[in-house]
């Protein structure tokens, strides 16, 4: 879990620069919230990133409505995790615990700053990663799987979570806690995917719980990429961080998991800069991070079928369900 990032518990809390405050305040817009009003529910999609000038938010259980984490975010300190790098969904709810103003900048405009100011980039990432860990050590998650021991295709989704290093929480259908049987009547006693408290998917696959996550973007032909990358495997997760870094537009799309067969493999031995070793799913993982610190994006679980070229030279990619994405180079 250390490779995810820092421990949240220990790890030194140093508040954002009033430099790195007051370029974020150029790009952002100030918003209040009076107490008691959401900020963010499960499925919203992280496309703010969101600053704490004053007041409190907290962190809501989605089944009682009462104060899920004990800390809270005050001034100085802003909300996120590792999903708003791939304009990902919330997948726990926030609420002001007292009347709040906040700074909120747009994803984009946030990205591009962090490209151009690395401090503030390493401050943020650091804080959005070291939450994921938290996410996964105490089982945090809007993400409910229940039954997966009897179900092949809720097993399924709760594979590609896991491959992904989605945090989840798994729940047995003869669970006693008290969420358990709150959940078990919800479906009806039947296995089972439900995001927060009352989205239950029906007939669920990986590709359903991606759409709802935000992790199966809304991409169409409207828009032209610089470079599309077919394969989330290590080549293409390189490909990912070397265009991100060079300001290409790049998209990764991918059909199981990000890190392909690499991602199982427990030691990787022979990769510069890891002298120790280290496991494909840590490197493949730091990799995708570095990434999407950089604006590349990456789709999944989906799949392309076919390929055409424009008389542009625009080489177009069909995906399976019919859509199709071009870009001005493609890497297979």
């Amino acid at each position: 879990m250390e490779s995810i990032g820092a421990d949240l518990e220990v790890m030194k809390r140093v508040p954002l620069s009033d430099n790195h405050v007051d370029a974020i305040r150029k790009i952002a817009e100030e918003k209040s919230y009076k107490a008691g009003e959401m900020v963010a529910e499960i499925g919203d999609p992280m496309d703010q990133f969101v600053y704490v000038l004053d007041g409190e938010i907290e962190v809501v259980d989605d089944f009682s409505g009462e104060r899920l984490v004990e800390s809270t975010l005050g001034p100085t300190q802003f909300m996120g995790e590792l999903a708003f790098l791939n304009a990902g969904s919330h997948t726990l709810p926030m609420r002001a615990a007292k009347d709040s103003r906040t700074l909120e900048a747009p994803r984009e405009a946030m990205l591009d700053l962090m490209r151009k100011v690395p401090e503030l980039s390493d401050h943020v990432i650091d804080v959005f990663s070291a939450r994921r860990r938290k996410q996964f050590e105490d089982e945090r998650s809007a993400i409910k799987i229940v039954g997966a021991d009897r179900d092949a295709a809720v097993r399924a989704v709760a594979s590609f979570l896991s491959r992904n290093r989605i945090p989840f929480q798994s729940y047995d259908l003869d669970g006693e806690d008290k969420e358990a049987r709150k959940l078990c009547t919800l479906v009806d006693h039947e296995p089972s995917v439900v995001i927060g408290t009352e989205r239950v998917i029906d007939n669920p696959t990986p590709r359903k719980a991606a759409r709802l996550l935000g992790l199966d973007l809304d991409i169409c032909s409207k828009q032209d990429v610089d470079l599309l990358i077919v394969g989330g495997g290590p080549a293409g997760v390189a490909a990912a961080v070397y265009a991100g870094s060079e300001g290409l537009d790049a998209l990764v799309i991918e059909d199981t998991a990000i890190g392909g067969q690499a991602g199982t493999s427990s030691r990787i031995e022979n990769y510069m800069g890891f002298p120790t070793g280290i496991s494909g799913a840590d490197l493949v993982y730091r990799g995708q991070v570095q990434a999407m610190k950089f604006g590349t994006r990456f789709v999944m679980p989906r799949r392309v079928t076919g390929l055409r070229q424009r008389g542009d030279g625009t080489f177009c990619a069909q995906l399976d369900e019919g859509d199709e994405v071009c870009a001005r180079a493609i890497l297979v």
